[in-house]
């Protein structure tokens, strides 16, 4: 767990790939929080309590995005609702992303399988994320020709 001191218990700031700083489950810090945040840290409780609000604005940018493009309020499905926010929460929008969204709110397995493929920099290389991508592809139901090693 990137920030975690497991000495102390407590969370502190991280960089991340893209260079932000953010704390816990990838919370984005603003500057003026990470002084007081690298001083005394932060609990689980804390940083479970951000992820929660988190999610909460991603859950909001996923249905104003849909409300906007579509002109339309959907109700979405719990699985399409949890693919959408993972792209809102980790990648901050779903504007560069509009054939995955299209696909996702049609049931489109194929151009799910076509559009998704998360990538991000580990230890200075751009390199697949295996691991998430197989989770979603698990999670979504397109598994069979999409899982990577």
């Amino acid at each position: 767990m990137v920030g975690y001191d497991r000495k102390s218990g407590r969370w502190y700031p991280h960089r991340d790939p893209s260079k932000g700083i953010n704390v816990g489950y990838g919370h984005q810090l603003a500057p003026q929080e990470v002084e007081r945040i690298n001083k005394q840290g932060m609990t689980t409780q804390e940083v479970e309590a951000l992820l929660a609000q988190d999610l909460v604005a991603a859950r909001e940018k996923v249905y104003s995005y849909i409300r906007k493009k579509y002109k339309v309020n959907l109700q979405l499905t719990p699985q399409q609702e949890q693919m959408l926010i993972d792209y809102a929460f980790n990648l901050g929008s779903l504007q560069a992303f509009p054939l995955m969204v299209d696909a996702v709110l049609q049931h489109d397995k194929e151009g799910m399988k076509r559009e998704y493929k998360r990538s991000g920099v580990i230890s200075g290389k751009r390199q697949e994320l295996t691991k998430r991508n197989n989770a979603f592809a698990k999670f979504s139901g397109i598994a069979e020709r999409f899982v990577y090693t």
